[in-house]
């Protein structure tokens, strides 16, 4: 993908440090009564991010992508194999946080997936989600990122110095 040169920040970096942040919180608050509260709220977030890094990179990398409103509407696995075209396979984490976050937020008591994520609500699982979003930003850009991304990615966590820092 070819990133345009912009200045505005892309949300995608802020959801990824929000992720991480709870992922962390889940992790210290381990086999408490917190921790499955943490545990959800780093999955959604995870999801949010996903979204954010499809949707800012086709806005900024592939215009007429972002334009097609079916590409918009589309599930998160196929907006970005609508990204990378057909011969790039889609890595596996998205299919699986698809999948868990559609148990959270679309409850179906006779559903396996709905008895299932309560299995992987947990902080080793969400900490494996939050890893596989950057491996997929950086399977999605190829090395070139966004400029704007950049210190969200690649810089110190903020938001976990500052957790640190209140401890």
């Amino acid at each position: 993908m070819q990133f345009a040169a912009r200045s505005e920040t892309f949300q995608f970096a802020r959801l990824l440090q929000t992720a991480e942040l709870l992922a962390y919180l889940t992790n210290r608050y381990r086999e408490t009564e917190l921790e499955a509260p943490f545990a959800i709220s780093s999955l959604l977030a995870t999801y949010a991010a996903l979204e954010c890094l499809a949707m800012e990179s086709a806005r900024d990398a592939a215009v007429e992508t972002y334009s097609n409103r079916g590409f918009r509407m589309a599930g998160l696995h196929s907006k970005f194999q609508q990204l990378v075209g057909t011969d790039r396979e889609v890595p596996a984490c998205v299919s699986e946080i698809v999948m868990h976050r559609a148990a959270l937020t679309h409850s179906e008591p006779d559903n396996e997936r709905t008895a299932d994520v309560g299995r992987v609500l947990n902080a080793r699982d969400v900490g494996r989600f939050v890893a596989g979003i950057r491996e997929v930003a950086h399977w999605l850009w190829k090395g070139a990122r966004p400029i704007p991304v950049s210190n969200g990615f690649d810089g110190p966590n903020d938001y976990i110095d500052e957790a640190e820092r209140l401890r």
